[in-house]
């Protein structure tokens, strides 16, 4: 059997009675009663606006749990009532991290500023490569000064001479003709009115 502990809130000072009789009842075992005084509620519970509180220390199978829940829920007398283990889990404390390597006693001062500002790349860039980054930079823009820069130049282009060739066209291309010239003209004002739309 395991041990757990209930508070009830009661209407009147029954002494935890409506509990202890339902753990007798399903084979548990009252160990403590404590009786807490009454208390003022901070909203109304039931219609009361205020209950006697009583804690109670029981052993009981842990597969009747539930029911003494139950059974102590529809007691009109009991207005709240909370179970919980009494007894916490034991916890283990957690192992210590493993201890860090002892450094020697005597340390060369080079090592400790190492240790202390560790070396970047960019400290170990000497005069000399700063000199030939310089030297390759002017060399690059010499070549291209020394390359003349052609600006392109757009030659203005000629009218196309349309010659009129007289055509002997029969009456359906003369039909076909209009119909693609009339097909072209409703385009054109579809583009004109979706131009106009899409301004707005």
């Amino acid at each position: 059997m395991n041990q757990y502990e209930i508070t009830i809130i009661t209407r009147e000072n029954l002494k935890g009675e409506p509990a202890k009789k339902e753990i007798e009842n399903l084979g548990g075992k009252v160990l403590n009663i404590t009786e807490l005084e009454e208390r003022q509620f901070a909203y109304q519970v039931k219609k009361e606006s205020s209950g006697y509180y009583t804690s109670i220390i029981f052993e009981i199978e842990p597969t009747k749990v539930l029911e003494l829940n139950k059974k102590i829920g529809l007691n009109a007398d009991v207005l709240r009532h909370l179970i919980i283990t009494h007894k916490a889990a034991a916890i283990t404390a957690p192992k210590p991290a493993a201890v860090a390597p002892v450094l020697p006693a005597v340390i060369p001062a080079k090592e400790i500023e190492e240790i202390r500002e560790p070396k970047r790349e960019e400290e170990l860039i000497t005069e000399e490569k700063v000199s030939a980054i310089k030297e390759e930079k002017k060399e690059e823009v010499k070549e291209k000064k020394a390359k003349p820069v052609k600006k392109a130049v757009k030659k203005e282009e000629e009218p196309k001479k349309v010659v009129e060739e007289p055509v002997t066209r029969s009456k359906e291309t003369e039909e076909a003709i209009q119909k693609e010239l009339s097909a072209e003209d409703r385009l054109k004002a579809l583009d004109k009115k979706l131009d106009e739309l899409l301004k707005e």
